[in-house]
């Protein structure tokens, strides 16, 4: 996480400090649990130095389709406040946890720039693997007297979790001859295409770090409310492999990869009242994050270790889910 967002987080904490320490009682609270389905695609890619060079993209790994069950569980609690109905702090949480059970993995190396001359391709299976989200702030409703309409701006701390796998391996592409001319004959020795038998690698992925965020509400009649909210997010990225083929890389960490991102997350929604303390809630969520550089530090099995250049991760991610809300 850069300077500049450490100042922002600390600039609005003090903000928020007062109201939130000159609180009195617990005003309300909200809980949720929710489930539905959700859809990821992480990709990274390294190149052939640390400078980024020889070749820009040296290999590339793409976990798409990855079709995740989701449970989640959200809170707030609203913290009374004597003679101040404008502004009512909050103290906000996320618990969400997803088992994949399908998905697609493809393992490409190429030889040139800019994905040319692509010399080995796997096509695999991802249906086996984890996800998990944590997430805690504070922040501040407004909300005008006899108005339907409130916002809250927000900071806090997250965590998201990817545990991705490869199974089922099967050799697409083997063109011995590129191999040959890059890495000189005989270095690299490529399998025949077809399927392999043995594969059960890992990619364990971290995203932690702060964000800021605004959520919007709108109240339309007596038992429906809308809902909207926006989160930026500035991350810190680690992420181990064990790839278990390879009889060259160490084990149970052949490579550790970390560098420094950030993220979008959006979501609307809508919550039907159904009586006076329980609702039906509906909800739809998109996330994107990017790492642009960072570092590829790779574990031999003689004991050394190398570097290169981590050149990009990516995580899309969509989820629609439905539950109930509890509140008193």
């Amino acid at each position: 996480m850069n300077t500049k967002f450490r100042v922002i987080i600390l600039l609005a904490g003090l903000m928020l400090f007062p109201e939130v320490s000159g609180a009195g009682i617990i005003k309300a609270a909200e809980f949720d649990l929710v489930t539905g389905y959700r859809q990821d695609r992480v990709q990274w890619s390294i190149a052939g130095n640390s400078a980024g060079t020889n070749p820009n993209i040296l290999s590339e790994l793409t976990w798409d389709d990855l079709r995740i069950f989701q449970i989640q569980q959200r809170g707030l609690v609203e913290l009374g406040r004597k003679n101040n109905a404008l502004l009512t702090p909050q103290l906000v949480w996320l618990v969400s946890y997803g088992q994949i059970y399908s998905g697609k993995n493809q393992d490409s190396d190429y030889g040139g720039d800019n994905r040319t001359l692509e010399w080995s391709r796997s096509n695999n299976s991802a249906n086996r693997g984890s996800v998990l989200d944590l997430s805690a702030g504070i922040g501040l409703k407004i909300a005008p007297a006899e108005s339907s309409f409130s916002l809250a701006p927000r900071i806090g701390l997250s965590l998201h979790q990817q545990n991705l796998r490869m199974s089922n391996g099967n050799q697409t592409l083997s063109d011995q001859t590129i191999a040959d001319a890059v890495y000189g004959p005989g270095v690299v020795t490529l399998p025949a295409t077809g399927p392999f038998a043995g594969l059960d690698s890992r990619y364990d992925a971290e995203w932690k770090g702060g964000w800021l965020g605004l959520e919007l509400q709108q109240k339309i009649g007596t038992r429906l409310t809308l809902v909207g909210e926006l989160q930026y997010h500035q991350v810190i990225y680690t992420a181990d492999a064990n790839w278990n083929l390879r009889t060259d890389l160490a084990h149970p960490v052949s490579f550790h990869h970390d560098g420094d991102g950030d993220g979008l997350v959006y979501e609307l929604g809508g919550d039907i009242s159904l009586g006076e303390r329980w609702r039906l809630t509906l909800r739809g969520n998109y996330q994107q994050w990017v790492i642009n550089s960072g570092r590829d530090t790779i574990y031999f099995a003689n004991g050394t270790k190398s570097q290169t250049r981590l050149q990009e991760v990516s995580w899309r991610s969509y989820a629609f889910m439905v539950g109930v809300g509890w509140r008193f």
